[in-house]
């Protein structure tokens, strides 16, 4: 099952980024909606898809109020 994670960029550079978790989703849309300004971002996500330990970029991430960013 896809599901849309919402979070709020902090502050560093990756890969010691600072964000919070803000939401998780079942669409897209809703998922954008849910951002407030530029500092959020929505991520695909699997359910139940265990991620690596090691520190990881979420595939697919992208900041929607960011004009024009795409940055997964």
């Amino acid at each position: 099952m896809d599901l849309w994670l919402v979070g709020q960029y902090k502050s560093g550079d990756w890969p010691e980024v600072v964000w919070e978790f803000t939401g998780i989703f079942d669409s897209e849309q809703k998922a954008v909606h849910a951002c407030r300004d530029w500092t959020y971002f929505v991520a695909p996500i699997k359910l139940n898809k265990q991620l690596p330990h090691e520190t990881v970029h979420l595939e697919g991430e992208y900041y929607p109020m960011q004009q024009g960013a795409q940055n997964g």
